[in-house]
């Protein structure tokens, strides 16, 4: 959980936004002035598993434009929420 800003690779970013749940992901967590949903919360809110919500959000992680921001014990497990990435 970085407070410091994330360099963007344009690359990332362009493949980032090959696939229609990425960009939905970004709208999610855009929205109410910035939000923060775990990856179960976003599987969810796109109606896809786990599973699939996971590897976007690590699809979107990579391209510097979604960060972890806390993890919370869940029933013997780490469940790790996401927000959009903070620049400057």
């Amino acid at each position: 959980m970085s407070k410091r800003s994330t360099k963007v690779s344009w690359e990332n970013v362009a493949r980032a936004f090959i696939d229609w749940k990425r960009i939905a992901i970004l709208e999610l967590l855009a929205m109410d002035g910035g939000r923060t949903l775990s990856v179960k919360e976003l599987g969810e809110e796109l109606q896809v598993s786990t599973p699939v919500a996971s590897y976007h959000v690590g699809e979107l992680r990579r391209a510097g434009l979604v960060e972890l921001k806390r993890e919370e014990p869940v029933r013997g497990a780490i469940e790790h929420f996401y927000g959009l990435a903070r620049r400057g």
